[in-house]
């Protein structure tokens, strides 16, 4: 590098540095001043950062990926500003895609400039520097770059995000996985939404509680009798959410900046950026779809807003591609983390010859899909579909810590949504809005002998009969 471009790069670095505060300060807070609550993930960042700076333990980079709109932004900034103590160390903040675009530079070049700022190479530093890097994907050799930081320093922690888990696990090379803590941000749950929405806490064993309850009964009466027992917390925790509030939690509210939109038209714009940005920024940038290809990607998210499961021949056919390229194209939409597959429970040669089941890592995208198509449908209409992407969101939120835990769909006919899988255990799931019949239950209960089914919907109460536990709406969105 140049020393007028560095002379550049590091004039541009200070600016920064010198608004930082201020610029992200709009990040953690609402127009009241009041500041957001955190998430569950900053506490895990936290306790990483922590045992950094008292005992000097690894891991010292963290790579949060996600979804764009899942709040990985104010999660950066509510950790640049609550969890660095500024007498012990240095913290610097930057948003890759806004240097890159600007100065056309990458981070090989931004490390120099920053030992400029620094006054020493990176080896010599005597005190804990933090580098937080935004949006760290729009430098295709982010990986590498990041790697030679931490390396070239023990005194070095790295937090950056990425615009999806499995996208950036495609550029990461072997070396780097060694070394980063990958800390995946999925949308919100409905009880993050609430405490975001209205402070409206959950202790959080509460949640531990009905998964373990759910997941670990060994029949359909103990499931009943156990969720019983918090019956009085549940009415309590329920007493002031409105039916609104669960309403906008199916349509957009799993996304985090649509809370503070008052506007739904506002809100449904947004998503359409956010949908426009992943397809024809982020995942052109990682593969090689001309523009052609790329619309007809944007197509392709339409019908899956209609249809869970996919068939590769009559996609191909409906428009005019391959089915490797299918194929592709849904791969980019699931390496984007815009879908998410459960694929047909079984052995790996069934889930060949059957189709997958994809659902929106979001319901806020599907709601947007189906309003944009036919903005006259009620979302009644809807809430079967949404329904099943907020199932399946919580489901992973339920299981992601569960190595011998697998989610997959009974692709028999009139076989349950889900089947969930421990290494000797199956429990097969159906949701539903104002589904009554455990028809789809019991068909799957007497194809895998499991011992018991749920039936998830909005039940006034808890029951139980014949192996399978129907479970209110209320229970489950408590996960």
């Amino acid at each position: 590098m140049d020393a007028i471009k560095k002379a550049e790069i590091v004039e541009y670095l200070q600016n920064r540095i010198r608004v930082t505060d201020t610029m992200l300060r709009a990040q953690v807070q609402g127009r009241d001043g009041k500041p957001y609550p955190q998430r569950p993930i900053y506490n895990e960042a936290i306790r990483h950062i922590r045992g950094f700076l008292g005992a000097g333990t690894e891991p010292r980079w963290l790579i949060i990926p996600g979804l764009r709109g899942v709040g990985k932004t104010t999660l950066l900034a509510q950790l640049f500003l609550r969890a660095i103590p500024r007498d012990e160390a240095q913290a610097f903040y930057l948003s890759i895609d806004e240097i890159v675009r600007q100065f056309k530079i990458t981070l090989w070049e931004l490390m120099e400039a920053y030992e400029e700022i620094l006054r020493k190479p990176l080896e010599l530093l005597d005190r804990p520097v933090f580098f937080f890097f935004d949006e760290v994907h729009y430098d295709p050799d982010w990986d590498a770059a990041i790697k030679t930081f931490y390396d070239r320093s023990k005194n070095i922690f790295i937090i950056c995000t990425g615009s999806s888990a499995t996208l950036l696990r495609k550029q990461i090379s072997a070396d780097s996985a060694r070394r980063a803590y990958i800390l995946e941000m999925l949308p919100l749950r409905f009880t993050e939404y609430m405490n975001l929405l209205e402070n409206k806490d959950l202790v959080s064993d509460v949640s531990k509680e009905i998964s373990s309850i759910l997941f670990g009964s060994s029949t359909a009466a103990e499931v009943v009798e156990r969720l019983t027992d918090f019956k009085s917390r549940v009415a309590d925790y329920w007493a002031t959410i409105a039916k609104t509030d669960i309403d906008r939690f199916f349509t957009y509210g799993s996304l985090p900046f649509t809370l503070v939109i008052p506007d739904e038209q506002v809100i449904l714009n947004q998503l359409d950026q956010v949908l426009q940005r992943i397809i024809y920024t982020d995942i052109a940038q990682v593969n090689s779809f001309d523009t052609e290809t790329l619309t007809k990607l944007y197509r392709l998210v339409y019908m899956l807003s209609e249809s869970n499961e996919v068939s590769m021949t009559k996609i191909a056919t409906l428009l005019d591609v391959s089915k490797d390229t299918v194929r592709s194209m849904l791969n980019a939409l699931e390496n984007a983390d815009v879908v998410h597959r459960a694929p047909a429970h079984g052995s790996q040669a069934t889930q060949a010859r059957k189709p997958i089941k994809y659902l929106f890592t979001s319901p806020a995208i599907r709601y947007f899909l189906l309003t944009r198509r036919d903005s006259a449908r009620a979302l009644e209409d809807m809430k079967g579909k949404l329904f099943e992407d907020v199932a399946g969101l919580l489901l992973r939120y339920a299981l992601q810590h569960r190595l011998d835990a697998s989610l997959t769909y009974d692709a028999i006919p009139q076989g349950a949504d889900f089947i969930v899988r421990f290494s000797l255990k199956r429990i097969p799931i159906e949701v539903g809005y104002n589904k009554k019949s455990t028809k789809q239950v019991q068909v799957s209960l007497q194809r895998h002998k499991a011992a018991y089914g749920l039936l998830v919907t909005n039940a006034e109460d808890l029951s139980y009969s014949n192996s399978i536990a129907t479970i209110p709406l209320q229970y489950f969105l408590l996960l």
